[in-house]
């Protein structure tokens, strides 16, 4: 019984070690389409240089790709083609051989003689070895020897040829497996191990041992030794129903099969099942139809529809959402052999058994990953306690057994921790505060929460001492002690920015390691003393995070103290994962980035280092595992190659990719413009090389590092140069230096020749010189003088002018008008505010009272008026005997001059009652106002005088002729635009001389709450935001035109449409969101000005449009405050949003409005195609995804706009998910 027992035990470990060793998700890819490669999009063949240069047989030809660009030379039919030892590319077409040659680096073919034999139709097979090539038609077998033609031999049936341990094994029918040898058929050793296969394949192994694929059976078997056994994979019933199409060993480990109908399958070298890909996870076609294994050790495949790299030697390999993985990856751990993930959606289980599904002849990848159906909340954190795993949800804390689970404890927890000194007790952290809970045969009993302690708990790290220190995400840091026992009231300490923390961080995170507590946060990574009770920031990591505006998150330590991160910098998309190598010898870390720079794209959230050295992360797109078993396949150096100069801008010269570098180019004077291009042939599915440059004889250090693929250079010095370029990839790789040595001749006119001629010159020209000097001499002060004369004129005429302007009374414009051009043209004004003042009985005063007197307080009066007007940018027009007349809305034009000039014509009613006061004469007035339409201008010709037309003045001098002492008498169209300010008394309609009827108001005082103190005579803060808001009107209809007619034509998505839509939307939500009215009006501003910035600038516009809009807003009288406010809130809309306010909020939720909206596709196209056009995104198929990873993790900040769009963006994902 025992040893059974013990059978069973191996058996169950065996079986989880296999599930484990197999856990291998899809390898990096990268898809080439024909509008990549601008051919046709069947291909049926690949090889590569041992430069690195790769040839494709296209249906339209052959393709050279350099990893920058692609070039094509036509071969009839489908081009089949081979490699040898020499570099020799050869292939075979439709009644064509040959082989790739470049002259002068132009890619072209040569023909090989067939002499008689021309007529064979389409090649199937080609094979190079060293100097003899193997080409198979129909039913022939070419034999070239140094591109001679040996022989042709015909057979009566089909004929395939393999390579294998450098020699060629040729399947004929009638003789069976033999080797061909000088065109001869020598019988393979074994060959009667064969005689019953239809052999449609062999795939060598090593030197000794290949596999067959035998096309009668269906199956595979592998020769090794004089014995053939069957070969049973795990993939068998895949190729089978989906056609072999071609295999090869991608290493001593791993096979390839691919299929004409379901894409390439993986397996080790027992079988066992590796992995797949086809068009649901990753290709383009499942049609494949040939591989390649790359110089890099990478894997190519061509297609009927495309071709693909795969990165097959990484060591990365990525589980998304084809595995039937929803959400974003916040917890992985392995329990018992079983690999867990956590993630927004719930809780998984790896399946290591076999995905295969007959019904559809393909592999469901969903089934992958199941589902554990009982957990349907956000999963936080996966853990092992005592035995038994748990996980942390929104709806409470369940107990995983296998895949099934059962919840233990009710609540919404994100975080939790084990208690070192209470081996019985956890602490769990929830929205509301923390609870410490015991555990007992897996159940979980709570004790309660602790007391003073509500805050959402992030992370819980437990330290050496035993305190707990709690991360969260806006509270700050907070340290639990348990000192005096187990209980709800332990010790809390609150640490703020004065102990060493940075200022103003937002969140703060919680990590173990073995030299103490982490504390992460987006401003740097932190340690404690405890000694003197205070934080200082870590220099362990040998970077300064918070100098950078980057941060690390998150952090975990493996058994090998190594600390894996991930890196966030503000305002990047990118991201760095990695691990600080922790260093034995002086306890310090070096930061290892390079390996990983394949997943700069992803957003790491969580972290999982096994025992083993593998390790998974987590993100929001895929789950990520790094196999510890392949740790050096990215230190290879890259090759550089330059591939030709441009002269001119027109003259090409291709350089030879096999150039020795001892080659010289010479190029003219003349030839200003010499650009070099270069490639790096680093190929890849996430990232290009970037280059460093030095012109020896022109630089005297290296460029610095840049992506751009050529070097121009213009106006060089003739003499002896040397072009340096070398490359570094992502993996931080630095390529051989590549030169190529030119020379620049002298021009005709620096030769010793022509220094002679201008030694000759010279002396002609000091003689002439020497005899001209005085004639030059005279005329020159003759021309001083009159120059002298003519600006004293010039000056003295200028001042007289000035003196005149400066004693005529005119307004500024009119008079700079004046003083510039001479004349002033009259100008209309649409909405003018015209208001006339008449002292009553004036006559009867002027004959009671002195003269002296009386003209010293009517000049005080009118002198309190001029500056009563200035005070409201109201501009003077004259004043005839005790008539005072003035005019709002000129010479610059806004919507509030009816109000302003009201104020005016209250405050100097209130003037003259002052002045009364401390005068024996005493005068009252009539004062009328009327708003609209005049004609301002210059009159006269010796005394110029400025005067207003229309009958809007005559109307103003009716209200006031109509008007009551101390009274303001307004016209209806004055009274429309002031009545929401004022305390007008309607006095019916008055019978006007010339004018018929018309109605009249008296205006008594401003409305009490739109007053100070309700003084109803001061305005208040209400009182100027609805003149702000008058005046905005004039602003919005200015800025539309201007967008109207300045916005570029090829701004498809920033139209004049989108700021009409965003200022609707942006209403819209403030509304709802119950903003206040002064904050509706920055809000309207800001949403106006928001993409004005695109009429100078495409980049930076954010920052343009403020300005614009301070510009403007202040010449209509904001205040500083609420200028700066829309300008915030203009600077809020740039990329990526990060709000800090429900206003910021409001504009990014409108700005971004039409992700959730049902004509999101055509709009999205217009922003695709306004950036294609300026070089800002390269492919549709790019955008698509870019969009898809955007609108994933997107999300609105305020309830208005989610309750809005949030629905509609699930129907954009769901469209946008099938276009990707």
């Amino acid at each position: 019984m025992k040893n059974i027992s013990a059978i069973l035990v191996l058996i169950f470990v065996v079986s989880n070690a296999f599930c484990q060793n197999f856990e291998t998700g899809v390898p990096g890819f990268k898809n080439f389409s024909p509008r990549n490669y601008g051919q046709e999009s069947q291909n049926f063949s690949v090889v590569q240089n041992k430069e690195g240069i790769m040839y494709f047989g296209n249906a339209n030809g052959i393709m050279e790709f350099d990893n920058s660009s692609w070039r094509l030379v036509k071969v009839p039919g489908k081009p089949m083609l081979t490699i040898n030892s020499n570099n020799e590319v050869y292939y075979g077409g439709y009644n064509q051989i040959g082989k790739i040659v470049y002259e002068n680096g132009h890619l072209l073919t040569k023909l090989l003689n067939l002499g008689e034999h021309d007529k064979f139709g389409q090649v199937t097979q080609i094979i190079a070895i060293d100097n003899d090539l193997y080409v198979v038609s129909s039913k022939q077998l070419f034999y070239f020897h140094r591109d001679s033609l040996q022989s042709v031999k015909t057979f009566q049936s089909n004929v395939k040829i393999f390579k294998f341990n450098e020699k060629i094994l040729c399947n004929i029918q009638e003789k069976g497996l033999s080797y061909c040898q000088n065109g001869d058929f020598v019988k393979f050793e074994d060959s009667e191990l064969f005689e019953n296969m239809t052999i449609c394949d062999i795939i060598a192994l090593n030197s000794k041992e290949f596999l067959v694929r035998d096309q009668k059976s269906e199956s595979f078997f592998k020769y090794s030794d004089g014995t053939i056994t069957e070969f049973k994979t795990e993939a068998d019933d895949f190729i089978q129903a989906n056609t072999y199409s071609v295999g090869l060993a991608l290493d001593n480990k791993r096979m390839v099969f691919g299929t004409e109908h379901g894409g390439i399958v993986c397996v080790d070298e027992k079988g066992h099942y590796v992995f797949s890909m086809s068009r649901d996870n990753s290709l383009r076609d499942n049609q494949i139809t040939s591989m390649y294994v790359a110089n890099d050790g990478n894997l190519w495949l061509t297609t009927f529809s495309g071709i693909s790299l795969i990165e097959t030697k990484s060591n990365i390999s990525f589980f998304g959402s084809y595995y039937g993985l929803n959400g974003v990856i916040l917890s992985v751990i392995r329990f018992e052999s079983d690999l867990y993930v956590a993630t927004t959606n719930g809780v998984y289980l790896y399946n290591c058994q076999s995905v295969y599904d007959k019904n559809r002849n393909s592999f469901d990848y969903k089934a992958k990953f199941k589902k554990i159906d009982e957990i349907r909340a956000m999963c936080w954190k996966l853990v092992e306690i005592q035995g038994n795993l748990y996980a942390v949800t929104n709806d409470g804390i369940y107990l995983i057994n296998g895949s099934k689970a059962k919840l233990q404890l009710s609540g919404n927890f994100m975080s939790i921790s084990k208690m070192s000194f209470f081996p019985d007790n956890i602490l769990i952290g929830s929205k509301d505060g923390l609870l410490i809970a015991s555990v007992e045969d897996s159940k979980i009993d709570t004790l309660g929460y602790v007391k003073n302690y509500s805050y959402s708990t992030r992370t819980i790290c437990e330290d050496f001492f035993g305190n707990f220190w709690l991360g969260t995400s806006e509270d700050g840091l907070f340290q639990l002690s348990f000192f005096s026992g187990l209980n709800l009231n332990p010790d809390i300490i609150s640490f703020a920015e004065k102990t060493g923390l940075p200022e103003d961080y937002d969140w703060i995170d919680v990590f173990p390691s073995f030299q103490g507590v982490l504390f992460a946060t987006n401003k740097g990574v932190y340690r404690y003393s405890y000694q003197g009770n205070y934080f200082f920031e870590d220099t362990l990591f040998n970077k300064n995070y918070a100098k950078t505006n980057s941060y690390l998150y998150p952090l975990v330590e493996d058994k090998n103290k190594n600390i894996w991160y991930s890196n966030i910098t503000d305002g990047r998309y990118e991201r760095e994962t990695g691990l600080f190598e922790f260093q034995d010898s002086n306890s310090s870390y070096t930061a290892v980035a390079g390996p990983y720079s394949q997943l700069k794209e992803f957003v790491i959230e969580s972290i999982y280092p096994e025992d083993d050295g593998n390790v998974w992360l987590g993100s929001t797109e895929a789950l990520i595992k790094i196999d510890n078993e392949k740790t050096k396949f990215y230190q290879k150096k890259i090759n550089v190659l330059i591939r030709k100069i441009t002269i001119h801008g027109d003259s090409l010269i291709y350089v030879p990719f096999n150039c020795s570098g001892e080659e010289k180019y010479e190029f003219k004077f003349a030839d200003k413009t010499i650009r070099f291009d270069f490639t790096a042939l680093n190929y890849n599915s996430f990232g290009q090389a970037k280059f460093q440059i030095k012109l020896v004889g022109f630089d005297n250090d290296w460029s610095d590092w840049q992506s751009a693929n050529f070097k121009e250079y213009t106006s060089l010095f003739e003499g002896d140069y040397e072009f340096q370029i070398r490359a570094k990839d992502e993996y931080g790789n630095i390529s051989d230096v590549t030169s190529l040595f030119f020379t620049i001749r002298a021009p005709v006119y620096r030769t010793w020749y022509a220094f002679l001629f201008y030694v000759l010159i010279l002396f002609t020209a000091v003689f002439l010189i020497l005899k001209l000097y005085a004639l030059r001499h005279a005329h020159e002060r003759y021309s001083l003088e009159k120059l002298v004369e003519d600006r004293t004129n010039e000056l003295a005429y200028q001042k007289e002018q000035t003196e005149q302007l400066v004693k005529k009374l005119l307004p500024k414009t009119t008079a700079d008008e004046l003083r510039e051009t001479g004349k002033a043209q009259s100008q209309k004004y649409e909405m003018v505010t015209v208001l006339f003042a008449d002292i009553q009985g004036f006559t009867k005063i002027a004959a009671q009272a002195k003269p002296e007197e009386l003209i010293k307080h009517l000049n005080r009066l009118f002198t309190s008026f001029d500056k009563i007007i200035a005070k409201y940018n109201i501009e003077k027009i004259k004043t005839i005997g005790d008539a005072y007349m003035c005019a709002g809305g000129m010479p610059n034009k806004d919507s509030t001059n009816p109000v302003e000039v009201v104020l005016a014509a209250l405050e100097m009613q209130r003037k003259i009652t002052k002045i009364n006061a401390e005068s024996d004469v005493k005068l009252e007035i009539r004062i009328g106002v009327h708003t609209g339409p005049v004609v301002a201008g210059v009159v006269g010709s010796q005394k110029l005088e400025y005067d207003i037309w229309g009958d809007t003045v005559n109307i103003a001098s009716r209200m006031e002729s109509y008007g009551v002492v101390n009274k303001v008498n307004v016209s209806e169209s004055t009274y429309k635009w002031i009545k929401d300010f004022f305390v007008c008394q309607y006095r019916g309609k008055i019978d006007v001389k010339y004018k018929g009827e018309m109605e009249m108001y008296f205006v008594h005082e401003i409305k009490k709450s739109l007053s100070e103190n309700a003084d109803r005579i001061t305005p208040n803060k209400d009182f100027f935001i609805r003149m702000l808001y008058l005046k905005y009107k004039t602003i919005q209809e200015d800025i539309l035109e201007l967008l109207e007619k300045n916005l570029p034509s090829n701004l498809y998505y920033h139209d004049l449409k989108h700021t009409i839509d965003f200022l609707y939307v942006a209403e819209e939500i403030g509304r709802k969101e119950g903003i206040n009215e002064e904050e509706m009006l920055l809000l309207k501003c800001a949403a106006l000005f928001h993409d004005a910035g695109f009429i100078v600038s495409y980049d930076n516009n954010e920052e343009i449009g403020a300005k614009m809009a301070a510009e403007t807003l202040e010449k209509n009288g904001f205040s500083s405050t609420q200028i700066e406010t829309v300008k915030r809130l203009i600077m809020a809309t740039k990329m990526p949003p990060r709000p800090k306010d429900l206003l910021e909020k409001i504009m990014c939720d409108a700005d971004l409005d039409y992700l959730g909206r049902p004509d999101f596709i055509p709009i999205s196209q217009n922003l695709f195609r306004e950036l294609f056009e300026r070089g800002k995104i390269n492919t549709i198929d790019q955008w698509n995804k870019m969009q898809y990873k955007f609108i994933q993790n997107h999300s609105y900040f305020t309830s208005t706009a989610r309750e809005k769009r949030d629905a509609g963006k699930q129907l954009v994902l769901k469209e946008l998910e099938e276009m990707v």
